[in-house]
């Protein structure tokens, strides 16, 4: 694939490491990546790739036209700022629907259409569902999410390494990201209207996913640097038969399954590079239909560094 030209448009950041480091071990390695953004920071001009640095270039002088494919992962906010310069692109466009929405991007499920224009993936909690529950059919679906402070970037995470100094060494707090005291602190992510829109998007993406209404969902800001939890009770048309569903999870690559309740954590999860973490199911004594589960994953490594990364080469490999 050393023919193929692909555009990376990021802000230096957590996304954008996962995205480079798993590019370098992927199949598409030989490709040549071009690093875009809507503005060129006068401190950070470059990130690393693969042992060398690219530079950033800014968006309104970049050109498109040799690319084989565009990666967006910008928030929506800042996609929505140049959206017709991203709907005049004679390429696909690849992102998460979750920050895509005002390009009317078209799912991806493995099968999409030839052709498609901006393909859109789940984001990670969703996809981590599916893959669990795979072709199950659900009834319902029940979602309690901690988010840690990640999900807001380097920024979320330089926060909370701050307030935590200052807090122990009597200092006063600061406040950035988030307005309030994070460190020792968890709380609802719906206080605020971000939170607001993560819960709604989680709920709407799991009916798309499933084809149901019935979806209830929790966010939860909780104070640790990496690893997202879900906290899942699901009940499925079917009466699930447990071992069969923990014998494919077992035989599954992609999933670490837990037998026990030990090593079910934000730091376990991190030390299994990009995979899904599973465990604690239990099926209901009072609705032998109604499923619980905990899964967890390392939402840049397994959303972007893996499951982000597969979906592009799928798509330079068959459509391109």
């Amino acid at each position: 694939m050393s023919e193929l030209n692909v555009a990376v448009i990021a802000q230096d950041g957590l996304a954008l490491e996962a995205l480079l480091e798993g590019w370098a071990d992927s199949p598409l390695a030989a490709a040549q990546l071009s690093l875009v953004t809507a503005v060129v920071s006068a401190e950070v001009q470059t990130a690393f790739y693969d042992g060398r640095p690219l530079a950033f270039q800014s968006i309104e002088d970049f050109d498109f036209s040799d690319m084989a494919l565009v990666i967006v992962l910008e928030k929506s906010a800042l996609v929505e700022s140049y959206k017709d310069v991203l709907k005049a692109l004679s390429c696909p466009v690849l992102g998460f629907m979750s920050e895509l929405g005002c390009l009317e991007p078209q799912a991806f499920d493995g099968s999409f259409v030839e052709g498609a224009k901006v393909v859109g993936l789940a984001q990670p909690a969703v996809s981590a569902l599916k893959h669990v529950l795979s072709d199950a059919v659900c009834e319902s679906v029940d979602v309690t999410a901690f988010y840690p402070v990640s999900f807001y970037g380097k920024a979320g995470v330089s926060e909370l390494a701050s307030q935590t100094a200052r807090l122990l060494n009597a200092q006063a707090l600061e406040y950035g990201v988030f307005q309030t005291q994070m460190t020792f602190h968890y709380f609802p992510m719906a206080c605020g209207l971000e939170g607001q829109m993560v819960e709604e998007s989680l709920i709407s993406e799991i009916q798309q996913a499933f084809d149901i209404d019935d979806v209830h969902v929790l966010a939860m800001q909780m104070p640790v640097f990496h690893g997202v939890g879900l906290s899942i009770s699901v009940v499925l048309a079917d009466v699930p038969e447990i071992h069969v569903l923990i014998e494919r999870w077992k035989s599954d690559a992609s999933i670490v399954f837990q037998e026990g309740v030990q090593g079910l954590s934000n730091y376990d999860v991190l030390q299994i590079e990009g995979m899904l973490q599973l465990g604690r199911v239990q099926q209901s004594k009072i609705d032998e239909n109604r499923l619980d589960l905990w899964i967890a994953y390392d939402e840049s490594k397994f959303g972007i560094g893996k499951n982000l990364i597969n979906v592009a080469e799928f798509l330079l490999k068959h459509y391109l």
